[in-house]
């Protein structure tokens, strides 16, 4: 299990974080949390399972960017 934090653009209030979250779960990830104040989120997953790539899909899916 990997502990992973990313920032992400475009997450403007909690419903925001309840689709990124949903999504990230939907996805394999064990536990998610988004923070839409201070644009982060994490999650644990097994790095096998869930890609980097597939996160940053995922939030884009949900209309939200992944940033370096």
């Amino acid at each position: 299990m990997e502990h992973v934090e990313i920032k992400v653009e475009g997450m403007r209030c909690p419903s925001c974080e309840k689709l990124v979250v949903a999504s990230l779960v939907d996805l394999g990830a064990e536990s998610a949390t988004a923070d839409h104040i201070a644009k982060t989120v994490t999650y644990d997953a097994d790095p096998a399972l869930v890609t980097p790539e597939a996160v940053a899909a995922a939030i884009a899916d949900c209309g939200f960017k992944v940033v370096a």
